[in-house]
């Protein structure tokens, strides 16, 4: 990970909150509007699953306002990281569709669907390769909003791909999703906050001025 480390990354938040943005206004309402119809689609799904669908379109609709801002930003690093998310990603769906599905359909040629918990066992091995590549791909995605971090000045994105990472590992035991959906949140939430076109941000407020020994408040005579 040390020869892969970019030099950006060894600027301190504060100084990376100073920044101007690299990503432009398109991207920005894109990347925000795109989350909250994934995230609402997402939910909805589970009681119309038409809905569901429109929240994966969405979330690829995230993806592609993600090397948006990578073109935008001249970030190849970020490029990468997400081309090999998608990969992963797609790597992770079939591994559970083949697997786990061919398990699956073998157990249903015994005539009803198993309902305990032992007969679900030859379900596993797809399921935790599913698993690992699935935190694979938030690993690189995670890398990905790093790189937009320094992009667009934004530190709440590095934070966002800790948080969704951390979310990818605890799926198994379920209180992953929520962390996940949190994550969901957060992102939005530092989409919106990203100044587009290049735009400075207004300097920080200078810090109060101590009291005087003799009463009042500002700078000594």
């Amino acid at each position: 990970e040390g020869g892969c480390e970019n030099p950006a990354f060894r600027l301190s938040w504060p100084d990376l909150a100073n920044r101007g943005s690299a990503v432009k206004s398109s991207t920005r309402l894109m990347g925000a509007w795109c989350g909250i119809l994934a995230l609402a689609m997402g939910l909805m799904g589970e009681f119309v699953p038409l809905l569901g669908g429109v929240g994966v379109l969405a979330s690829l609709m995230i993806v592609i306002a993600m090397f948006r801002a990578a073109a935008e930003s001249k970030r190849q690093e970020m490029r990468n990281a997400l081309i090999i998310y998608l990969v992963l990603s797609a790597l992770s769906v079939l591994a559970f569709a083949i697997l786990s599905g061919a398990a699956y359909l073998d157990l249903l040629k015994q005539g009803e669907v198993p309902k305990d918990p032992e007969a679900l066992r030859p379900l596993l091995p797809g399921a935790l390769a599913a698993w690992f590549l699935f935190c694979a791909a938030a690993w690189y995605w995670w890398r990905a909003l790093r790189e937009l971090a320094q992009a667009s000045g934004v530190a709440l994105f590095a934070a966002t791909g800790q948080v969704y990472f951390i979310g990818a590992l605890l799926t198994m035991v379920l209180v992953g999703f929520f962390i996940m959906l949190a994550a969901q949140l957060m992102q939005i939430r530092a989409f919106l906050k990203v100044v587009p076109d290049g735009g400075l941000r207004p300097p920080p407020l200078p810090p109060a001025a101590p009291p005087r020994s003799g009463g009042g408040w500002g700078p000594p005579p």
